[in-house]
């Protein structure tokens, strides 16, 4: 359960480290290379100065209004700078493999002998599973869509727990590397087009995307 613990430990951001000094109107890409894969990024998506500074990185944070995927700009500042305004926006980080499988094939050989308590409704034709307490995953439960293979799945902080609670999925893109993003809660019922705005933004950055 150590994964467990550690990944919750990382997943949900702080917003008081979204600072005006972080941040970059700057539009054009620059190239980026982490483990294998080479990657163009437009630098106002990438959330800190100092990876914007280097060109191999161990990991590479950013952050996208969720509605069209674009980084900050001053149109958007309130957005990107406000508490309130968070909530509209998709936390990636990109970073090398360090598990076998992505979530969603997770689902079967670990997290579903982690459940506890009947299934719930979920928006958006989701099915909600609580996680067993000790599991290492508490305060937290499962979002799963069956309508696909493998199905989509996503570890949400409870909104029975936190005022803000956030969501984070995660599945694997170019030759080794892992996108984890991570998106308010509120944001569920537009898990289709969350992950779809993800992925088409990944297709651009990431030389061979899954």
């Amino acid at each position: 359960m150590l994964f467990g613990v550690l990944t919750v430990a990382g997943v949900f951001w702080l917003k008081s480290r979204l600072t005006t000094h972080e941040f970059t109107v700057d539009t054009s890409t620059q190239q980026f290379i982490i483990g294998n894969d080479v990657l163009e990024i437009p630098l106002n998506l990438l959330r800190f100065a100092s990876q914007r500074k280097k060109n191999v990185l161990n990991r590479a944070d950013l952050v996208m209004y969720w509605v069209d995927g674009t980084g900050f700009l001053e149109v958007n500042r309130r957005t990107f700078l406000t508490p309130d305004g968070t909530q509209d926006l998709i936390f990636l980080t990109l970073s090398q493999r360090t598990v076998n499988a992505e979530m969603s094939l997770r689902l079967k050989p670990i997290y579903s002998k982690l459940l506890s308590g009947p299934p719930q409704q979920g928006p958006a034709d989701l099915t909600l599973r609580k996680f067993t307490t000790g599991s290492g995953y508490d305060g937290e439960e499962l979002a799963i869509s069956a309508g696909g293979d493998p199905p989509w799945v996503a570890r949400c902080q409870r909104d029975d727990q936190l005022a803000s609670p956030t969501c984070m999925r995660d599945f694997f893109v170019g030759s080794g590397l892992i996108a984890r993003y991570r998106f308010s809660r509120t944001l569920l019922p537009y898990w289709k087009e969350v992950e779809m705005l993800v992925s088409r933004k990944l297709s651009h950055i990431v030389a061979t995307n899954k």
